[in-house]
């Protein structure tokens, strides 16, 4: 997630709290504060779907939790609302529907994001503050120094009895290998998404924001939704602003309008193959096959739908091509990101995007 060019989010990710023995995750563990857990991966079958409709972008992928240590048994949609205009472009949507699957009723389940800000240029990330704004319901994370932008996280579904903003400072509460790693722990990160422990001021530090709510009861076969708007500023008053401007903009049609729109069925003349190889660490290759001739454009997103780079853009004839995407020396934070093809053939236009993960 980048605003105004500037780079801004190392880690982020979804949390789903059971009880203090069972949390499930897709940032740092209990093993070791380098390695993240991998709780929830791609539904089998499923394809992470990317959309432009005007100044609108929208990202959607669908992640079960089969490969988690104590799997609940939950699949979980993940969408997201992004915009290219002035004011739009300052924040990101976030909406997460969490379905059960299993045939056991889910009962006092808690979600939230963990979302690790690294601002300030150097080791400048080390010295940030932190705090929350009740007035505006959302707690932000500022450099020391005074430098823009101001990032914060407002939760925007309101139906629920509990909620928990808690500013982590990652020196003391991450980093450190013994006891006091609380941020690692599947009992830490309860507390936190539970809302038993609340902390939200913070200063001079390398701070993480966890916002959370609940409690979350889903009958077997049923769903429940969980959103949260993910918002840059150049400084506070901005950063209040452009929460209000996100609010509003999720309480109008702009979501449905974008979110509802069909999904295309692949056409026959064209085929994309799986990148190799996976996960990508320095060079990815894609492949692809033209049965006639065609527009091809293919674009690099992260998973909050902000534009990475432009691979091709380019008139293809028939036949069997290549794309190299070499990542050494873009300084790409570990994470999961989207392919985006949009292939515009004599007599139709597709469009599909495929998550790719870089290490």
């Amino acid at each position: 997630m980048s605003y105004k060019g500037k780079s801004l989010l190392f880690e982020g990710g979804l949390l789903l709290g059971f009880d203090e023995t069972n949390v499930l995750s897709s940032v740092r563990g209990e093993d070791s504060f380098f390695n993240q857990d991998r709780d929830f991966t791609q539904k089998p079958g499923s394809v992470l779907r990317f959309r432009e409709t005007g100044s609108a972008q929208y990202v959607r992928i669908q992640l079960v939790d089969t490969d988690a240590e104590n799997p609940v048994g939950v699949s979980i949609v993940q969408e997201s609302l992004s915009y290219d205009t002035f004011k739009e472009g300052d924040f990101v949507i976030l909406r997460y529907t969490v379905t059960n699957d299993s045939e056991v009723q889910i009962e006092n389940m808690f979600a939230g994001l963990w979302l690790d800000w690294d601002l300030g240029s150097g080791e400048g990330f080390r010295d940030n503050n932190g705090d929350f704004f009740d007035e505006s319901k959302i707690s932000f994370v500022e450099s020391a120094a005074g430098s823009y932008p101001v990032v914060g996280v407002r939760l925007l579904s309101d139906n629920f009895a509990k909620t928990n903003h808690y500013i982590m400072d990652l020196e003391t509460e991450l980093f450190e290998d013994n006891e006091n790693s609380y941020g690692r722990t599947k009992k830490g990160k309860w507390e936190i998404l539970s809302a038993s422990n609340r902390q939200v001021s913070r200063f001079g530090s390398d701070l993480a924001q966890i916002v959370s709510a609940g409690p979350i009861s889903i009958a077997p076969g049923s769903s429940e939704t969980i959103v949260f708007a993910l918002i840059a500023g150049d400084n506070l008053e901005d950063l209040f602003a452009n929460t209000n401007h996100a609010v509003a903009t999720y309480s109008d049609d702009a979501w449905t309008n974008v979110s509802n729109e069909k999904m295309q069925p692949v056409p026959e003349w064209i085929t994309i193959r799986e990148v190799f190889p996976h996960p990508i660490t320095h060079q990815a290759i894609f492949t692809y096959k033209l049965t006639r001739s065609a527009q091809v454009k293919v674009s690099v997103y992260d998973i909050l739908g902000r534009h990475v780079t432009q691979l091709l853009d380019a008139t293809k004839a028939a036949g069997d091509y290549t794309i190299s995407w070499n990542i050494e020396n873009l300084n790409l934070p570990g994470g999961v990101y989207s392919v985006n093809w949009n292939v515009a053939g004599p007599e139709k236009k597709y469009m599909e995007s495929r998550f790719v993960i870089v290490q």
